[in-house]
């Protein structure tokens, strides 16, 4: 890919679901972002509250464009092969959402691809998963940023039918061998950014409309499609990418607050006051001469359908929290059976 991501570490193997929900219920705090897929905990990225803003922002607008939908986020879901009917899917009790949006940013996108084989598993009610991956900042603060969006009623579930590149520069090859190559996404099927679309620089643009179809988004809801929503919604990817600029000139603005207080400190150090003393020394006296120099779930508000929700995932891990987390993690094995592979 585009820079070093990080792939998903499984934390712990042969957990019960009953332990696993037990220690969710105890350990709310988690520095980490965890599934539970048939018997294993997975890690895949440390909470950031930066790219935290990108998930609430999508919650945002589409609680926006109807108010029949609920969004909420979670660190955690459950998808289990032996998960009883009517199981919820995590910790706080929720229904499975409708839709559910992930944003990685150290994630691979290969990490983010791989969840839409459970997702759409009989055992959910899942209709929609939308990636959202931001890359690194560059040097230049260009940036990548792909949207793809994948649907349970497509014939392969496993592709997403919507990929838009949609940040400042175009993707990198290695992400579009990816794309194509790993994935099987239709090179048509790909647009935005780098794909003789105009940039991403303003609301509105066409291009970077992703429509999240009525049908799906409703899916299961008692009283059907609400007429006003009829035709989907749209998410303009540019109020995702102007609030990544405005947290990077944030990050710079910090980052120039931060080097002005190093000057000020070092100033006040021994070496620099008697820099400023020998300077007050050689200060030229009146008509003397000298030279100087110069230089950021889904559900129906009115009847509470677990159907009409979706869920948003956000960042998550940095090497020392993954490692802490799984020294932590001993005690979900304690009822679970051994197993003679290990």
């Amino acid at each position: 890919m585009e820079a070093s991501d990080m792939e998903p570490i499984i934390i712990a193997e042969n957990v019960l679901l009953e332990a696993y929900i037990k220690f969710c219920k105890t350990k709310q705090k988690l520095p980490v972002s965890i599934h539970f897929v048939d018997g294993k905990v997975i890690a895949y990225e440390v909470l950031l509250s930066n790219h935290a803003k990108v998930a609430y922002r999508v919650a945002y607008l589409v609680e926006n464009w109807n108010n029949r939908l609920i969004g909420m986020t979670g660190k955690d879901l459950i998808v289990s092969q032996n998960t009883p009917a009517g199981q919820q899917p995590n910790s706080d009790g929720r229904a499975y959402p409708i839709m559910v949006v992930e944003v990685g940013n150290s994630e691979s996108l290969s990490s983010l691809h791989s969840p839409s084989t459970y997702y759409f598993s009989p055992q959910t009610t899942i209709q929609i998963y939308l990636v959202i991956k931001l890359f690194p900042i560059r040097q230049d603060d260009t940036r990548v940023m792909l949207a793809l969006r994948y649907l349970c009623t497509n014939q392969n579930q496993m592709v997403p039918d919507v990929v838009i590149s949609f940040g400042t520069v175009p993707l990198h090859g290695n992400t579009m061998d990816f794309l194509l190559n790993n994935v099987g996404v239709p090179s048509v099927n790909i647009t935005g950014v780098g794909f003789t679309a105009t940039t991403c620089n303003a609301p509105g643009i066409p291009n970077y409309q992703l429509h999240i179809p009525a049908v799906e988004l409703f899916n299961g809801s008692p009283s059907g499609v609400p007429a006003r929503a009829i035709n989907g919604f749209y998410l303009d990817l540019w109020e995702l990418q102007n609030l990544k600029n405005e947290i990077v000139k944030l990050k710079r603005a910090v980052e120039n607050i931060e080097k002005q207080n190093r000057t000020v400190t070092n100033d006040l150090t021994p070496q620099g006051l008697l820099s400023q003393k020998s300077s007050e020394y050689s200060t030229p006296l009146p008509n003397e001469s000298c030279s100087n120099g110069e230089n950021a779930q889904i559900k129906d508000s009115s009847t509470h359908h677990e159907a009409d929700q979706f869920m948003t995932s956000t960042d998550l891990v940095t090497s020392e929290q993954v490692v802490n987390t799984i020294s932590n993690t001993s005690n979900l094995n304690e009822t679970a059976p051994e197993n003679p592979n290990h």
